[in-house]
């Protein structure tokens, strides 16, 4: 015969059987509190950090464009906050076995180095809440390192942050070398005219070419003298010896060496005029090169000021600003354990699971307590009762 659980459908009975029990509840109980009063004592208490980071638009947008970008800007700095690259900047900060003592030990079980280990630790720790009031919240052993860690992320996220609106800086340094710039190809172009005025310069080209054809002009002009001059003198040699004759052959040979003279002087000259001006050519060309790159100058730095001063503006219409509203302070109370909530819940807990072990231990045991049991368990009535 298949025998039958027992149920409890009064009062008494539940009692009772808390009656018997009441060593089971005790010890659970007993134990319950025992465990929680070990682990107030050996627990290595746990503190938490916190800092309040306040996000402002400086948007001049419509409220829901202004909304959006502030909400975009929240997640940015949430996301910077919990990147591996900050934090991994704020554990070289600090040190990985300074804020871990123990972490570059190896271990056979983690091919890791210790600033990866540390790392997933520290973010395992952190905790970003968003908000227009965003909190950091870093849970440590040691209360300094806690603040120290909180204060450094903050620092190191808003410094990254803040390296995208250095455009105004990059804007005011361009600025000021395009007035450094304008103000040489000013100083240049001025020399260049200067020049030009003070050497009457139209075209030296023009002037080298004509003072060429001059000299060319006279050097044939020059041969043909020279060759009347030879002639002459032959015809000396071989007139009469008549005084009249000679005399008008040596008035000739007078004229054209006199002529002879003035063609070489001009063409002296003409070879001096040409050698200044290709002097002049030459600082021409560098006045004129001066000036071209100095004029390639100013366009550049003009270029380049006017994308600097669009990136500046666009930054300061998109970009929010960041503010520590409450920087992080070494916490006084650890997070946990908390003692008496864990004294309390032990109190509390023990009773109740002495209750239920009582109750399960009862419910499956196959003795015989009272006579009412007998029916129950076997499902027959009781042969006699004393």
């Amino acid at each position: 015969m298949a025998t039958k659980k027992r149920s409890y459908h009064t009062q008494r009975d539940f009692f009772l059987v808390l009656f018997k029990h009441k060593r089971v509840i005790a010890v659970v109980t007993a134990t319950l509190l025992l465990a929680a009063l070990l682990a107030c004592i050996f627990l290595e208490p746990v503190y938490e950090a916190s800092s309040k980071l306040l996000v402002q638009s400086s948007s001049s947008d419509t409220a829901p464009e202004a909304d959006h970008e502030l909400s975009s800007t929240i997640e940015v700095a949430v996301a910077l906050l919990t990147s591996r690259f900050i934090i991994e900047k704020v554990i070289q900060d600090i040190g990985p076995e300074r804020l871990y003592p123990g972490i570059s030990r190896p271990s056979l079980f983690s091919k890791l180095s210790p600033g990866e280990k540390a790392m997933l630790r520290f973010r395992d720790s952190l905790t970003v809440r968003r908000g227009a009031i965003i909190h950091i919240l870093f849970q440590h052993r040691d209360p300094l390192l806690a603040a120290e860690a909180v204060n450094k992320l903050v620092e190191r996220c808003l410094e990254h942050y803040r390296a995208a609106r250095r455009q105004h800086e990059k804007y005011a340094f361009f600025k000021e070398q395009l007035a450094l710039m304008e103000k040489k190809l000013q100083e240049s172009q001025n020399e260049l005219g200067l020049f030009r005025n003070e050497n009457n310069i139209s075209s030296i080209q023009k002037q080298k070419s004509l003072l060429l054809l001059q000299i060319s002009d006279m050097e044939v002009e020059l041969g043909k003298v020279r060759a009347e001059i030879t002639q002459q003198e032959s015809l000396a040699d071989a007139a009469p010896k008549r005084p009249e004759v000679l005399s008008e052959i040596h008035n000739k040979l007078a004229a054209l060496r006199s002529k002879e003279k003035k063609l070489n002087q001009q063409i002296t000259q003409y070879r001096l005029d040409l050698g200044l001006l290709d002097k002049a050519e030459t600082r021409l060309n560098e006045l004129e090169r001066q000036v071209k790159l100095d004029e390639e100058n100013y366009l550049l730095y003009a270029k380049k000021t006017e994308e600097a001063r669009i990136a500046s503006a666009m930054d300061e219409q998109k970009l929010a600003h960041f503010s520590v509203l409450e920087p992080a302070l070494p916490p006084i109370v650890p997070v946990r354990p908390q003692k008496v909530l864990l004294m309390l819940a032990a109190l509390l807990c023990g009773p109740v699971a002495g209750i239920i072990l009582a109750l399960l231990k009862e419910y499956f045991t196959h003795t015989f307590d009272t006579v009412e049991d007998i029916p129950v368990i076997l499902g027959c009535g009781a042969p006699a009762a004393l």
